[in-house]
């Protein structure tokens, strides 16, 4: 049996996060953030094949995650 690839999910709505997850997770081990602050978090501890990210969560925190990841 191979590894599922680790698929972060950056979604502050709920309906759409857990959408989301129940189409991923047979095929990825999901990762779930809830802000971009969250996201950051876990993009720092755990290794990330893929992500789906909502830029417009508030403050501009989809935006900040990608700026960050960048400068990464």
């Amino acid at each position: 049996m191979r590894k599922k690839l680790t698929m972060l999910i950056a979604e502050d709505n709920e309906r759409n996060r857990t959408q989301f997850q129940k189409i991923y997770e047979e095929e990825y081990h999901v990762l779930i953030a809830t802000n971009g602050c969250e996201a950051l978090e876990i993009l720092q501890k755990e290794d990330v094949d893929i992500m789906i990210l909502a830029l417009d969560m508030p403050c501009g925190e989809g935006e900040k995650v990608i700026r960050q990841m960048k400068k990464s």
